[in-house]
C-alpha cells in the first residue's frame, strides 16, 4: 500500500564558457559519457576536473551532485546542489535535485521546501508535483498529496505514476471506490502494473468483495510468481471469505477438522505457506493463527 518514491533526478547539461572553457567542456563531455554508461565514479572525477577549470558553473555542480546521488552520497550531493543554487538561484533543477536528495536521507521538511521552490520557479514541472505529492503522502497528508497528483494529471492526463499514487492516497483515506477507479486507469495505461493490481485487490478485500479480490491476487501472482506478498494477500482473501476465525482454530485440536469443513481455509493456509517460502514475513503470524 505504500507509495513508491519515484526518483526523477534529471540532468541539465550546459556548455562551459570560461578562459579554460574548451578544456572544461572536454572534461564535461567525458563526464557525460561516463554517466550515461553508468560509471558514476568516473563521471565525478571528470566533473572535478571541469569544476577546477570552471569553478562558477552551476550546471557542473548540479551534474556532479546527480552523479553523487546515483552513488547514494546524498549529503555530498546536497552540498553540490547548494553550490549550484548559490551561483544561480533560479536554477530549478538544482532545487528539485536537492529536494530528492533530502528526501532520501529523510529530511522531509527540507525536501518539501525545495519542491515548493522548484514549483515556484517552474509552475508546470510535473515531476516536482509528483514527488511533492508522494512526499506529502509519506507525511500522512493524503489530501495534499491528492491535490498534487491532480495537478500532474491536469498537465499530463496519462501519467501512470500520478494515477497510481493518487489511488494509493484514496486507499489510505478508505475511499475505496475512487481508489479502484484510479487503479483501473493505471492498469489501462500499464496492464502489468503489479502494485496497482495488489492495491485494487486490497480495496475489494476491504469492501468484502472476496471473489474480485482473489481474482486480482491471482493476476498479481501471474505477474510476479515469486513474490510472497501476492500469496499472502490471496491467503487473507481466502481466510476472510471462509468464515473461519482464529477462535475456531483454537477450539479444535487439529486444524485438519477445520480444513475438511472449509476448502477455502485450506487454500489460505497453502498460500500462507507459499508466502513464507518466498520470505514474506507477515505470513508467519497467519500460519500460527490459522494453520496449526
Amino acid at each position: 500500500m505504500k507509495h513508491k518514491i519515484t526518483t526523477l533526478i534529471l540532468l541539465f547539461f550546459l556548455f562551459v564558457h570560461h578562459s579554460n572553457g574548451q578544456k572544461a567542456n572536454d572534461f564535461y563531455l567525458r563526464a557525460k559519457a561516463k554517466f550515461e554508461q553508468g560509471d558514476y565514479s568516473g563521471a565525478i572525477v571528470d566533473y572535478d576536473r571541469a569544476i577546477a577549470l570552471s569553478p562558477y558553473s552551476p550546471a557542473l555542480y548540479n551534474n556532479r551532485g546527480v552523479a553523487k546521488s546515483k552513488l547514494e552520497f546524498y549529503s555530498d550531493a546536497i552540498t553540490d546542489f547548494t553550490k549550484a543554487i548559490s551561483y544561480d538561484s533560479s536554477f530549478f533543477l538544482a532545487w528539485f535535485n536537492r529536494a530528492n536528495a533530502y528526501k532520501e536521507i529523510f529530511e522531509y521538511t527540507n525536501a518539501l521546501l525545495d519542491y515548493d521552490k522548484t514549483i515556484f520557479l517552474k509552475s508546470d514541472y510535473k515531476s516536482a508535483y509528483l514527488n511533492r505529492g508522494i512526499l506529502k503522502s509519506l507525511k500522512s497528508d493524503e489530501n495534499g498529496a491528492i491535490e498534487d497528483f491532480d495537478k500532474v494529471l491536469d498537465l499530463e492526463p496519462n501519467n501512470v505514476n500520478a494515477w497510481y499514487n493518487r489511488g494509493t492516497s484514496y486507499l489510505a483515506l478508505k475511499k475505496y471506490d475512487k481508489a479502484i477507479k484510479d487503479f483501473n486507469k493505471t492498469l489501462k495505461l500499464k496492464n502489468d502494473h503489479y502494485k496497482a493490481v495488489i492495491n485494487r485487490g486490497i480495496c475489494y478485500l476491504e469492501q468484502f468483495e472476496y471473489e474480485k479480490a482473489i481474482d486480482d491476487f491471482d493476476f498479481a501472482i501471474g505477474l510476479q510468481p515469486s513474490n510472497g506478498e501476492a500469496f499472502y494477500m490471496r491467503g487473507l482473501a481466502y481466510i476472510n471469505s471462509s468464515g473461519v476465525t482464529s477462535a475456531d482454530v483454537s477450539t479444535k485440536r487439529n486444524m485438519r477438522i477445520v480444513k475438511e469443513n472449509n476448502v477455502k481455509a485450506e487454500l489460505a493456509c497453502s498460500d500462507f505457506e507459499k508466502s513464507r517460502n518466498f520470505k514474506y514475513s507477515k505470513s508467519i503470524e497467519m500460519i500460527a493463527k490459522y494453520c496449526r
